[in-house]
């Protein structure tokens, strides 16, 4: 039981980032995703080098966030929780390893960035055509194209029901999905992540439209 509570007492999370095109002495600031982004902690690049270290017992989505003008733009997308993170890459595109998490949202990336940029193209050709065949045809186009990003979300759902990153998804879709919907998809969470507060949250916002 000690072994226990001593391994629990010093579990953290490092952080440790190598990334180019960064000019040296940026700051960068460790930002956690909501309305409104809250900045939590910052560092000094150099050479493309920083590190945060701290403890988060429960995964969470972060941006790594510089700043630019009198904005603040992310330069990292990933779940900061206890372990050993890697980011890699340059500034407009970089690598998150070495957590499970992380691991699964590389995965569900990779499975929904290529519908994204098909999704953007498509939308954009709809726009600027004044054929109307050619706008039908994109409007019947862009309605697979979300019908197979829900499907890989399901898919991602069902493969992993205990990751924080189904809560999001479904908290996303919720927000125009019908209650129907937005129940079945927290069907496919695990009995541990439906009892989370944002499930029964999300339940019972969409039984009340029911």
């Amino acid at each position: 039981m000690a072994l226990l509570c001593a391994t629990q007492a010093f579990a953290q999370y490092t952080i440790k980032g190598n990334v180019k095109g960064i000019p040296d002495g940026s700051v960068l600031y460790l930002t956690a995703v909501g309305n409104p982004p809250v900045k939590l902690d910052s560092t000094i690049i150099r050479d493309g080098k920083f590190m945060f270290r701290s403890v988060k017992n429960v995964p969470e989505p972060f941006w790594a966030t510089m700043k630019k003008d009198k904005d603040f733009v992310p330069v990292a997308d990933f779940y900061v929780e206890n372990g050993n993170i890697s980011i890699s890459g340059t500034r407009y595109k970089t690598t998150v390893s070495g957590t499970e998490t992380n691991s699964q949202y590389n995965e569900y990336n990779n499975n929904i960035n290529s519908l994204f940029s098909k999704i953007y193209s498509t939308h954009t050709k709809m726009q600027l055509t004044k054929d109307a065949a050619v706008a039908d045809s994109c409007k019947k186009a862009l309605k697979a194209l979300e019908t197979l990003q829900q499907q890989r979300e399901v898919e991602f759902l069902k493969k992993y029901p205990d990751s924080p990153i189904g809560l999001r998804i479904i908290e996303y879709r919720a927000r125009s999905a019908s209650s129907k919907q937005t129940l079945y998809l927290l069907s496919l969470l695990s009995p541990a992540k439906r009892q989370s507060a944002q499930a029964r949250q999300l339940e019972d916002r969409a039984r009340q439209l029911a």
